[in-house]
């Protein structure tokens, strides 16, 4: 299915908001593009018609010739620079100056040119409407096969979850945890022995990290059946990290990941 998104539009061009349709999806568009090419050329024979027959001198004019102003979003498009030296026919009209004195660059308009660029500007805009119809077409064939991307993202999420879990479980230090049966009537309980942070003990090294011991809940044959711990201590004691340790490593033991600690 993806082969269609491949065959109808340059994907690394789209990535840089540059969308080109393929040909054959909008005819409009292919004719008006195919006109573009046909003026550029018009303008480089105009050139060396001009130059060769008609502007003195000759060699000078062939040498400076320059059209300004070509690029599509520009104004005042195709604008003739030439050195103010080279004399040029009666329909040359200046449209400005660039420069003083022998060095002055004169730039010209022309009926030929004015007609040329024009039908440029027309061409430009078909492009410009085909480009919108060409995203349109593509947007529409993309939500039309929205079941099968929505299975293939599921598909790929649950692989990108289970990877992570996997590569996470093969730490050095972790261990799989045991999801016990909680009966009605009976307490909630956790044990954890010799935890640590999964985020603050990677951060850490040397065995700077010292494993933290917690049972909180029933009775497991350690300890009493308290359901709170009121811990205290001094500013930046971890007693901050604890909590967030607890916390994350109950979160990792229920999605079936392997928590960072002795038993669990």
């Amino acid at each position: 299915q993806l082969d269609w998104f491949f065959d109808n539009f340059d994907c690394n061009l789209a990535a840089k908001g540059l969308f080109e349709p393929a040909r054959g999806i909008d005819e409009d568009y292919d004719a008006a593009c195919d006109l573009v090419e046909e003026i550029k050329m018009q303008l480089d024979n105009y050139k060396e018609e001009m130059c060769s027959n008609f502007l003195n001198p000759s060699h000078s004019a062939k040498a400076h010739w320059k059209y300004a102003n070509i690029k599509e979003e520009s104004k005042d498009k195709y604008l003739i620079e030439l050195p103010v030296n080279v004399r040029v026919p009666s329909d040359f009209l200046v449209k400005g100056k660039r420069g003083s004195g022998p060095k002055q660059i004169n730039k010209y308009r022309t009926p030929v040119v004015e007609k040329l660029v024009k039908k440029l500007e027309q061409a430009y805009d078909v492009i410009k409407a085909g480009k919108a119809r060409g995203m349109q077409l593509v947007f529409a064939k993309f939500d039309s096969m929205r079941p099968l991307w929505s299975s293939a993202a599921k598909a790929t999420s649950m692989l990108d979850a289970l990877g992570s879990l996997a590569i996470t479980s093969s730490n050095a230090g972790y261990t799989r945890p045991k999801i016990l049966d909680c009966p009605i009537g009976s307490a909630p309980t956790i044990k954890i022995e010799q935890g640590r942070h999964p985020c603050v003990d990677s951060t850490l090294t040397g065995g700077d990290f010292i494993p933290n011991d917690l049972s909180l809940g029933g009775n497991l044959g350690i300890g009493d059946c308290s359901r709170v711990l009121l811990l205290s201590g001094p500013n930046m004691g971890g007693k901050s990290t604890l909590l967030r340790q607890t916390c994350l490593l109950t979160i990792l033991a229920q999605v079936g990941c392997y928590v960072p600690a002795k038993e669990c």
